[in-house]
């Protein structure tokens, strides 16, 4: 009998991807006689070539009518197409035992696209139903392992209800005790209400994963046997899991984990693994994976996929990516096989997650990830931070309420149960999640301890876990308030050695906000790192540990920090590197910081008018305005630049920073520009809708019309603070200049400024939450109400009272105000937001302090509090006092010198070089003097 020809097109169809099978190494069976949805039953290989064990079954489709529903993507590309079918398949595909997989195969293309069959990936339709099967899913080598995974589908889940209790209900492989101790530690720990006389080592060391350390004391304590037992390899292995778990790290893990060959060959590769995974809690992954490599590789395949995925997480720390990938897609296939131990699926978990992180982001499966996260240990994982986290709250919540009762011989369970999902995440090679509960872990600590030696634990926590925002909050913190010590040896501590593909980022984050405590050879280092990184070169920040971030904006980031610490030489390597750099790396807006910070005046001029070139010449006018109005405070040619752009440009001149010494020519042309400017954006203000920021232009009007009053324009300003239409707290920075220069503003202008600034009050704001847009400006009015005579002298304090109970951003206007108030008046100011809750408020209030003892109007207490900031820690503070001091010479200042005279040795570069050029001021007096 003759075959017709869709049968002789199926028949082809099925010897070619049978014969793609076998080129992989698989065992592909025709099922000829039964063929009612399975064309062919296939055993499946490893990436090696050997078999398995995993079988899935094919039904295949051949001819170009499987073809033609296709599904197109945005950009018009087929992303793959629709296969029918109906309901009787359907129910055999979904109650078969096998997982079954639909292959559509392309003749001319010579390609087999495939796709499973599962009740979430199946449509159903009025005929039957169908499922779409995509185009970058084919039969090879590259997807080989995602078969394998649909072939492990079908495996029946563990059952371990009731093993929270009696964990003999869960049948635990041979010889894997050890492995289940780290990694499920619930199995092999006694459970608390338990009365058990003695355990065994795994049960020890169970206990101690699980961070039950009081357990594991009580237990030798009042064993007898246990005591005898203590000289055993498994016992004194328990006794150095406990070092670690008590928190001491030994130099020398135990002489590597008392010689592993007096140790069971089935716990060698749990210890092997537990050495490796110390060396990775210090941040040392080359010596972790030396430990792995070294040690023979055991013929359990769990054992053996456990140590590689810890492997691989190693390959991934040190930039070996590409090996990171093979190690770990071998170790996928392998725990695939695996069924009935929850230790497996547990690193399986692991290693799914690993491999995802190191996908482009376009190719990780989220299905794939949620999946692997969802396993039992995870999940027990995951109730042990849950205690740990109530624990923190009860203990915040108590502090809160002022429960000062204490709690006698209790164990410290919130820094327990973090600590134990950490190191089960740890041995288990879950990456991710070791990261998050070592930030955890880091948090609490700095939230209960605050010895010098828990701070430095808890940033090392952090910093190893990659948490470069919470890290970077901290550091800061402790950079303004101290500990300064100890932050200042975290910060020396990095060094090229320690880099790593999570650390390097809150690497850069340590110097961002710590730089300027390091030496300057120190910082000199930090920054030949980070000018090599910038360009390209081989350093200690290498290209493969900086993936997932924008290398050039973290990088100048961290510069910014150094720059107060470095030496010259640093700096005009700084200048010279922005000079090599291509354009599109001055987009970073970090690199005004680092300018902001560059030494001036001791740069090679030549240097400095190159840089100036090169910025004119950028393509984007803006980051040209920008950075060379941050030049122009230092060099009048960059000011010259913008003022000469500002006929074409009208952004130009309002980047300038500093607009002293204009002439009047230029001066003038500046006014009439920005004056019609302003009269242009009152006009349209009833039509257009609110810009951010507020255009700065009636600000830049303001400070220009005060600092040249014969050519001033102020109608146009007038009429901006007076308009309705403009919202009030867009007009923050013009009331604000017109405070700070109001000496300056003459009494005819006084007058009508009188009337508009009166008028802003009378307005309400458009916006509820008003700061999202611009500041708020009732302190900053306050303080310009008073000097232009709104509010007289005699009413200001009820005035100031109701306004040190407002917001922080009043709050801190206020403080500002005080600080340079002439009169003398506001004295009581300073005194009552001295200890206000607002850090920034606390700064203003001490420089504000030292302001009125350089103008010899200090109050006794304030000189009182400025001999007592020594005593103190941390910069913000002593940073405050120094920028305060404008006049060191005057006759109150000689009352606080020792101060300045400490602060000349602070740890601080930024400090130090400050309260250094104001004691320079007081000797040249001196000399003068003499």
């Amino acid at each position: 009998m003759r075959m017709t020809s869709n049968q002789r097109t199926g028949a082809f169809g099925q010897s070619r991807v049978k014969a793609q099978f076998e080129d992989l190494g698989c065992a592909p069976i025709p099922n000829p006689e039964h063929d009612f949805g399975t064309d062919l039953y296939i055993q499946l290989a490893n990436l090696e070539g050997n078999l398995t064990g995993a079988f899935i079954g094919a039904q295949i489709k051949t001819g170009k009518s499987f073809f033609k529903e296709e599904v197109h993507g945005r950009a018009g590309v087929v992303e793959g197409w629709w296969f029918r079918e109906d309901l009787a398949h359907y129910d055999y595909w979904m109650t078969h035992q096998v997982p079954h997989v639909v292959i559509l195969y392309n003749k001319s293309e010579q390609t087999a696209y495939w796709s499973q069959i599962t009740k979430s990936r199946c449509k159903l339709t009025k005929k039957g139903f169908k499922v779409f099967v995509p185009s970058h899913q084919v039969v090879d080598f590259q997807h080989l392992g995602s078969l394998i995974r649909v072939a492990s589908s079908a495996s029946s889940a563990i059952s371990l209800e009731g093993t929270a209790w009696d964990s003999s209900k869960y049948s635990m492989p041979q010889g894997s005790k050890m492995r289940h101790s780290f990694i499920a530690p619930r199995l092999v720990a006694p459970h608390g209400n338990r009365q058990i006389d003695t355990i065994g080592y795994h049960e020890a060391i169970a206990l101690q994963i699980q961070g039950r350390g009081v357990d594991y004391s009580d237990f030798l304590d009042s064993n007898r046997a246990l005591k005898e037992a203590a000289d055993t390899w498994g016992w004194q292995f328990a006794r150095t899991v406990n070092s670690f778990t008590s928190g001491l790290m030994p130099d020398e893990f135990s002489s590597e984990l008392l010689q592993l060959g007096s140790a069971p060959t089935e716990d060698v590769p749990g210890a092997i693994v537990f050495l490796a995974c110390m060396h990775m809690e210090r941040g040392n992954f080359h010596q972790a994976k030396s430990v792995l490599e070294n040690n023979t590789i055991t013929e359990n395949s769990v054992d053996n996929a456990w140590i590689k995925t810890q492997i691989a997480r190693c390959e991934l720390e040190t930039g070996n990516l590409e090996a990171a990938k093979v190690i770990i897609n071998n170790t996928i296939i392998e725990l695939l096989r695996v069924k009935n131990d929850v230790t497996a699926t547990a690193i399986l978990g692991a290693a799914t997650k690993l491999r995802n992180t190191m996908l482009d982001y376009r190719n990780a499966s989220i299905q794939e990830m949620i999946s692997a996260a969802d396993n039992i240990a995870s999940w027990w994982r995951s109730k042990t931070v849950s205690i740990g986290a109530t624990k923190v709250l009860v203990r915040n919540f108590r502090q809160w309420a002022g429960d000062t009762s204490q709690i006698i011989f209790a164990d410290d369970v919130a820094n327990n149960s973090l600590f134990a999902a950490q190191i089960q995440a740890n041995l288990t090679g879950d990456r991710d999640d070791w990261r998050t509960y070592l930030s955890f872990s880091g948090q609490n600590t700095l939230l209960d301890k605050t010895d010098d030696r828990s701070i430095q634990i808890a940033l090392s926590d952090l910093k190893l876990s990659g948490d470069a925002k919470t890290l970077e909050l901290a550091t800061r913190k402790i950079c303004d308030d101290g500990p300064l010590q100890v932050l200042r040896k975290f910060a020396t501590s990095i060094r090229n050695s320690n880099w790593s593909y999570t650390t390097s980022l809150p690497n850069l984050m340590v110097w961002k906000n710590a730089g300027e405590l390091l030496s300057e050879s120190d910082a000199d280092e930090a920054a030949s790192y980070c000018i090599d990184a910038i360009l390209g070169r081989q350093s200690a920040l290498h290209p493969s540990t900086l993936t997932g971030f924008s290398i050039g904006f973290r990088v100048f980031e961290a510069l910014s920090g150094i720059m107060n610490a470095s030496s010259v030489t640093s700096h005009q390597r700084v200048l010279e590197t922005l000079i090599e750099i291509d354009e599109r790396s001055f987009e970073h807006p970090e690199i005004s910081r680092c300018l902001k910070r560059l030494k001036w005046d001791r740069i090679n001029p030549e240097l400095i008018d190159s840089l100036i070139n090169k910025i004119a010449n950028l393509s984007n006018s803006s980051t040209s305005n920008s950075i060379l109005g941050l030049i122009s405070r230092h060099r009048t040619s960059a000011r010259d630049i913008l003022l000469d752009r500002f006929t074409s440009d009208a952004d130009a001149a309002l980047s300038i920073e500093y607009i002293g010494g204009l002439s009047e020519h230029a001066a003038n042309d500046l006014i009439q520009d920005l004056a019609y400017r302003v009269e242009r954006l009152c006009s349209e203000s009833s039509t257009q809708p609110r810009t951010y920021p507020p255009d700065p232009a009636p600000a830049f009007l303001a400070q220009l019309n005060s600092l040249h009053q014969s050519i001033a324009c102020w109608d146009p300003v007038l009429t901006y603070l007076s308009s309705e239409n403009i919202d009030r707290n867009d007009k923050y920075a013009t009331c604000q200049i017109i405070s700070r220069l109001h000496n300056k503003i003459a009494d005819r202008v006084r007058t009508s400024l009188t009337e508009s600034i009166g008028k802003i009050r009378l307005q309400s704001s458009s916006y509820a939450i008003h700061n999202f847009m611009s500041r708020n400006i009732d302190g900053v009015l306050l303080r310009a109400e008073y000097v232009l005579g709104v509010i007289p002298p005699e009413s200001i304090n009820l005035s100031v009272i109701a306004a040190i109970h407002g917001a922080a951003e009043i709050r801190r206007d206020i403080a500002e105000f005080a600080a340079l108030d002439d009169t003398g008046q506001l004295g009581w100011v300073l005194s009552n937001l001295l200890n206000d809750g607002d850090a920034q408020v606390r700064a203003l209030v001490t420089q504000g302090i030292a302001h009125w003892i350089s103008n010899d109007r200090a109050e006794p207490w304030m000189v009182s509090y400025a001999r007592s900031l020594p005593d103190g820690d941390g910069t913000r503070l002593p940073l405050a006092f120094v920028i305060g001091m404008c006049n060191p010479t005057s006759e109150q200042s000689q009352l606080v010198l020792p101060t300045l005279t400490h602060f000349s040795t602070h740890p601080s570069a930024r400090v130090r070089r400050i309260a250094g050029e104001k004691l320079a001021k007081v000797e040249l007096e001196q000399e003068k003097g003499v």
